[in-house]
């Protein structure tokens, strides 16, 4: 005979019921109270609380590991109280990599009641789709953004990779550019497109093939021991990746849209991995606009690490390196200093923002 399950707390109850219902406990009902300095979170009981980590989220569900060695960790369904606090103002409420503290029943310790989220160290973050004046973060304190693209199916387009260097810039992200799919291509004119990055800018890019396993050793060493986000367009690769790090299927994964040149969404929600190399990786889902966020016009070029080299040259102290006479910047450019597809890109970005 079955053993009989044990009745939820009361406080368990109604917010599970809350969020079958689309009731307060959904994080886009909940109006949470915003810790805006030290002070006031210290003045936050957390007596009786538990730490854990959001590890995946799905549609209105939060998975939250325990904090604590191996063999006592336990991954738990969440939600977020009524009451809940954040460190965080003007953003996702709650994203996968944050730090939370949450309680569970005296009856029923596998459902959870999120009361706290910590502000995040590190983030990878975009402007809400449809919102003008929302972040919407992908990934919460984390080491690196690796940006996954391919050589075809789809193509790479190198206004995403410079959207998302900015963002890794302003989130505190060490950058890496991935580039799968190599066995589709060039690999030699591939190389040449993108060497402005590796070479002037310095950032790690890696060529592999996740279907045929070229270069994969090399990805591998970039992801041991680190916390990693796996970020870009649908169809990319990022979950065969993932499969190819674990030697197993862990991700679904599904063959490119040829007709329209453009990935399917498999990956649905976001979710935490702990790496058999050691590590953890987060996949996310695939991505087809990058909208910045919280970064101004006139911060915009301090972006682009490689004008600095000239804009102390440059007539005007604000020179936007557009349109205004004596400009260094666009000297270099003519000169064949700078890449001229990154310095459009910078362009079409700049017009993007508002003031």
């Amino acid at each position: 005979m079955a053993a009989k399950r044990k009745n939820k707390p009361a406080k368990v109850k109604r917010a599970l019921k809350d969020r079958a219902k689309g009731g307060q406990s959904s994080p886009h009902d909940l109006k949470p109270k915003i810790l805006s300095s030290k002070v006031e979170r210290r003045q936050v009981d957390t007596t009786g609380l538990q730490q854990g980590k959001v590890i995946a989220i799905e549609g209105r569900t939060y998975y939250v590991e325990t904090v604590g060695s191996d063999t006592s960790k336990k991954v738990l369904e969440c939600v977020p109280s009524r009451s809940v606090a954040t460190e965080n103002p003007n953003s996702t409420l709650i994203a996968v990599g944050d730090n939370v503290w949450f309680r569970t029943g005296d009856t029923d310790d596998t459902v959870g009641i999120i009361q706290l989220i910590e502000e995040r160290k590190t983030k990878l973050a975009r402007r809400a789709a449809g919102s003008g004046d929302m972040e919407q973060v992908i990934g919460a304190n984390i080491d690196q953004l690796i940006i996954v693209v391919s050589v075809d199916e789809p193509r790479y387009k190198k206004s995403l990779i410079d959207r998302y260097l900015v963002a890794a810039r302003k989130g505190k992200l060490e950058p890496a550019i991935c580039i799968n799919k190599i066995d589709l291509g060039d690999e030699e004119k591939v190389k040449r497109d993108l060497q402005f990055y590796y070479d002037r800018l310095e950032i790690p890019v890696y060529f592999i093939s996740a279907a045929d396993g070229r270069n994969i050793e090399h990805f591998t060493n970039l992801v041991r021991d680190k916390t990693s986000v796996l970020s870009g367009p649908s169809g990319a690769g990022k979950s065969t990746i993932i499969n190819v790090l674990f030697g197993k299927d862990v991700q679904v994964t599904a063959d490119t849209k040829k007709k329209f040149r453009k990935g399917q969404h498999i990956t649905t929600f976001a979710r935490m991995f702990t790496l058999p190399q050691s590590g953890y990786i987060l996949d996310t889902p695939g991505i087809r606009e990058f909208g910045i966020w919280d970064v101004s016009r006139d911060e915009l070029p301090a972006y682009f690490h490689e004008f600095n080299d000239y804009a102390d040259a440059c007539k005007f102290p604000n020179c936007t390196h557009t349109h205004e006479p004596q400009c260094a910047v666009k000297e270099a450019l003519d000169s064949g200093e700078l890449d001229a597809d990154r310095y459009n890109n910078y362009v079409r970005l700049l017009n993007s923002l508002q003031n």
